[in-house]
């Protein structure tokens, strides 16, 4: 029980962590508005596959 609740915070920091990276820092060189939306589609579809990398880690750890 403990090494689950433990998992669970340490997957919720390490995902804040990302996602405070990948979506408030978009560089600068990304200022076009079609490359900013492409970026955001790019950062996007990593979250999601990392969400669900994170849902089986849980599955199997529950």
């Amino acid at each position: 029980m403990k090494i689950k609740k433990l998992w669970i915070k340490i997957i919720s920091i390490v995902a804040e962590f990302w996602i405070n990276i990948l979506l408030f820092h978009i560089p600068v060189r990304f200022k076009r508005f079609f490359f900013v939306n492409i970026y955001k589609i790019v950062m996007a579809s990593i979250l999601i596959v990392l969400g669900i990398i994170t849902y089986f880690i849980l599955k199997f750890l529950i």
